[in-house]
């Protein structure tokens, strides 16, 4: 059997639903043109599901850091781009988050030198 022992984005999924509940949202990695950025969330005008993209460029040690920054928008909403309640989102995915990585680390015998690759990043 293969397994992945410190699978970050399981992990990512793990605290956030903790800390907010079940959150609808689709992933996708897609390239994106120059000047796009990152990733982005777009947020539909019948207030279905929210997409996060991803920019299948990016280096994987980067995604994490995306994808809770994504996460904290669509908990916040749209309305509330980058301002002090998105920021307070994105502080305790990261808070919680980093904490669980070193939880995990320390379950699966790793050092937290092992896996601090995979951390959210404080914007």
């Amino acid at each position: 059997m293969i397994k992945i022992i410190n699978e970050p984005y399981q992990l990512l999924f793990d605290v956030v639903e903790k800390l907010y509940g079940k959150i609808d949202a689709e992933i996708q990695f897609a390239p994106m043109e120059e000047g796009e950025g990152a990733g982005c969330t777009t947020f539909t005008d019948d207030n279905g599901t929210p997409l996060i993209t991803v920019n299948a460029s990016i280096p994987f040690i980067a995604t994490i850091e995306i994808i809770a920054h994504e996460i904290a928008h669509v908990i916040a909403g749209i309305k509330n781009a980058h301002n002090e309640k998105w920021q307070k989102v994105f502080s305790d995915i990261h808070e919680h988050y980093n904490r669980a990585i070193e939880d995990d680390a320390n379950e699966n015998g790793l050092s937290v030198e092992q896996v601090e690759l995979t951390t959210v990043q404080k914007c």
